[in-house]
């Protein structure tokens, strides 16, 4: 569900044994917003209800988001009319939504980012291993904020340490690494998305996700062909 209110945490509730439901997360505050850009001087010099950049130069935040689902659009507005609400001018990358691989390839998949992108909102899936490295790794090419610390990488290591055999430390260290994410915020989740998969009535010990102790070994099916739909 989307909510401007809240954000959401790196690792979803797809993984119920790592996922920190105690953390709350950051709330939306739009006075601290304004704290924080006044302190780091993006102040409003001209009067006209945008800040300028700390040297009194105009600013102007691109920001790059996909096209494709009929809220795509709706939501690409409201987050800029938010960020207008403390003063900052964001305008789409090229004035539309991107189409999926243009963005992708706008934000670095193949390795170069577009220099003319300076925020974006994207999405991604997880595996059924909770290890973030292919996200967040110093070296990963699927992490597009290029976000990367010694404590990052610290954690990235603990997660996958031989000590991380033992499911109650390995919780330890990603709870401890989803609360550096929400204080360092390199990126801001804002939503978690379900997917829905249909399964036949016939088929036994399917599960998707992680947590619930199915493998694909123990797939049965119940009759030798298919029921039809009424």
């Amino acid at each position: 569900m989307f909510s401007h209110k809240h954000f959401t945490l790196t690792i979803p509730p797809s993984h119920p044994d790592f996922h920190d439901e105690s953390n709350p997360g950051r709330p939306y505050d739009q006075d601290e917003a304004n704290r924080l850009l006044d302190e780091a001087g993006y102040e409003d010099v001209d009067g006209d209800g945008m800040r300028e950049d700390p040297d009194g130069e105009e600013l102007v935040i691109t920001f790059a988001s996909m096209s494709g689902s009929e809220v795509a659009e709706p939501v690409a507005n409201y987050y800029i009319q938010s960020w207008a609400q403390v003063g900052l001018n964001v305008e789409l990358y090229d004035g539309r939504l991107m189409e999926f691989n243009a963005f992708y390839d706008g934000v670095g998949q193949n390795g170069d980012d577009d220099p003319n992108i300076d925020i974006y909102q994207g999405a991604w899936g997880v595996g059924i291993d909770v290890d973030p490295r292919g996200l967040y790794g110093r070296d990963a090419i699927f992490n597009f904020s290029r976000y990367s610390s010694d404590k990052n990488d610290e954690l990235m290591a603990e997660g996958v340490s031989e000590d991380a055999f033992d499911l109650d430390y390995r919780r330890e260290v990603y709870n401890e690494w989803q609360e550096f994410m929400v204080e360092e915020v390199p990126v801001f989740p804002t939503l978690y998305s379900a997917e829905v998969v249909p399964v036949n009535n016939r088929v036994h010990n399917y599960y998707i996700g992680d947590g619930t102790g199915m493998y694909r070994w123990d797939i049965a099916v119940t009759e030798e062909e298919a029921p039809a739909a009424d």
